[in-house]
């Protein structure tokens, strides 16, 4: 029953889409040469989890990739300033929806630290209800992040913490002749960001 009404959610949304979708630029990482990069491995913890959660971040020539624990694809163009997710339904239909972003916007600097023995800067900003803190470097010379919707600082992330509560942290940097960028999605309908996440939670 649940497949049958988002079918039939979705069938009625496709025409409306189509134009929007046609418009949406698409990252090509794969188009980008590649000199080298580096493998951010984070672990992800705090009481909305049931355990420790790991996942990497893929960075090379300012495009960042990441395969989320549940099962969306993220690229985060920092030459064109958007952020694109993917995510595979149930029905095999591929959805994803683009984003622009302003590289450390609304975002208070609030002090330095080290981490991984690298020096970063702590940054705070406000997403809706939540208060983000996020810790970036940029001696290491390559900008990557994991959750954009929540910000773009300056930097690559090595360390996020949501509400003081949810915390994603940088265990280990491993520089790379190349970077697992894998090439996006073909196919993918884009849709708009809040339909793209109600087609997510409802398939979940």
């Amino acid at each position: 029953m649940q497949r049958f009404v988002l079918m039939t959610f979705v069938t009625l949304f496709s025409a409306f889409v189509l134009e929007v979708s046609a418009q949406v630029p698409q990252i090509s990482p794969s188009s980008v040469p590649r000199v080298n990069g580096v493998i951010v491995e984070y672990v992800q913890s705090g009481p909305s989890r049931k355990s420790l959660k790991e996942f990497n971040l893929y960075v090379d020539n300012q495009i960042a990739y990441c395969e989320l624990e549940d099962g969306q694809k993220l690229y985060v163009d920092y030459n064109a300033s958007k952020y694109t997710y993917y995510a595979e339904l149930p029905h095999s239909k591929t959805f994803a929806t683009c984003s622009d972003f302003v590289l450390s916007k609304g975002m208070d600097s609030v002090g330095v630290d080290n981490i991984l023995s690298w020096d970063c800067v702590k940054y705070v900003t406000h997403s809706g209800r939540d208060v983000v803190e996020l810790w970036t470097t940029r001696d290491i010379g390559f900008n990557g992040t994991v959750k954009p919707e929540l910000g773009v600082a300056d930097g690559l992330l090595l360390k996020m913490v949501i509400n003081g509560t949810d915390t994603i942290e940088a265990v280990r940097i491993k520089r790379t002749p190349a970077a697992d960028i894998k090439a996006q999605p073909q196919n993918a309908e884009f849709v708009f960001p809040l339909l793209y996440k109600w087609l997510w939670e409802y398939a979940h």
